[in-house]
C-alpha cells in the first residue's frame, strides 16, 4: 500500500510538469520517458494536457496516437495495443466500486486491441 501511495505522489507532480510543458519537445519526450519507465516507443505519440495514475500498470505497443485530455485510472492494468489512435477526452477506468461496500475498489483490466479508434468522450468502465 504504502509504495503505491508514493507512485501516486510522484506520478501527479509528475503530470503535471508534462502538462506544463511544450508539447512535443525532447524536454517532453524525456518526461514522458521517465512517466511510463523507459516503456515508451518513439512511434508512439501523446497530447497533452493527460491525466494518468499508476503509469507502472499501463503497456503501450508502438504507433499510438493519444489525443488531449486522456484521463486514466489505471490501478487494474491498461493494455493499448499496436496503431491505436485515442481521440481528445477519452476516458480510461479500471476500477469499480463493490456493490456492497463502495469503499472496497476492484481493479480489472482493460486492453484495447491492436489499430483499435478510440472516438470522444468515450469511458471505458468494468461493469460488475
Amino acid at each position: 500500500m504504502e509504495e503505491s501511495i508514493k507512485e501516486s505522489a510522484k506520478t501527479r507532480k509528475l503530470v503535471f510538469r508534462i502538462n506544463q510543458t511544450e508539447p512535443m519537445t525532447e524536454e517532453y519526450r524525456e518526461m514522458l520517458d521517465e512517466l511510463f519507465e523507459g516503456r515508451i516507443d518513439r512511434t508512439t505519440s501523446i497530447v497533452p494536457p493527460l491525466q494518468i495514475d499508476y503509469p507502472s500498470t499501463i503497456n503501450l505497443g508502438n504507433n499510438i496516437f493519444i489525443n488531449n485530455n486522456l484521463k486514466c485510472v489505471a490501478r487494474g492494468g491498461i493494455t493499448i495495443e499496436d496503431g491505436v489512435m485515442i481521440a481528445p477526452g477519452v476516458t480510461i477506468l479500471t476500477v469499480n466500486h463493490d456493490l456492497k461496500d463502495h469503499c472496497i475498489l476492484i481493479p480489472i483490466p482493460v486492453t484495447i486491441k491492436k489499430n483499435a479508434w478510440e472516438v470522444q468522450m468515450l469511458q471505458f468502465v468494468q461493469v460488475l
